[in-house]
């Protein structure tokens, strides 16, 4: 009895050692198309990081120049016209700030995947494994 059983465990160990090696080549097969579609994201990702901050500095330095402008007003804080022209310049300053951090972040990493995606790709799985 006590041999049948050995037998039998010994059966169900090789099949499920036979299922995880044909899983393991399932997926090396596969690796270089999955890294190539993982990698075309992170172009995708990285064009729409370039995009959304070169979009804020457009619209920061729409406001600042719409400021420069229109900034024949007093800096009187009773008037209206003058605390939204302060508070658009605040909005301005803060909004550039903000998007040239995001753009030079942005091109650090989209430099990284569109030159070197082998190297953004271990990055990656290492970002992944952590």
């Amino acid at each position: 009895m006590k041999e049948e059983l050995q037998r039998q465990l010994a059966q169900v160990i090789a099949a499920i050692h036979g299922q995880a090696s044909s899983t393991g080549d399932f997926w090396i097969e596969r690796l270089p198309s999955v890294a190539q579609q993982y990698i075309a994201y992170g172009r995708a990702q990285a064009v729409i990081d370039i995009i959304m901050p070169t979009a804020g500095l457009l619209v920061a330095a729409w406001l600042i120049k719409h400021l420069l402008v229109h900034s024949g007003i007093a800096l009187d804080f009773k008037a209206h016209r003058a605390f939204l022209s302060l508070l658009t310049g605040v909005v301005a300053a803060g909004l550039g700030i903000y998007s040239v951090i995001a753009f030079v972040t942005a091109t650090r990493l989209a430099a990284l995947v569109w030159f070197a995606p082998k190297v953004w790709l271990l990055r990656e799985l290492a970002n992944i494994i952590k």
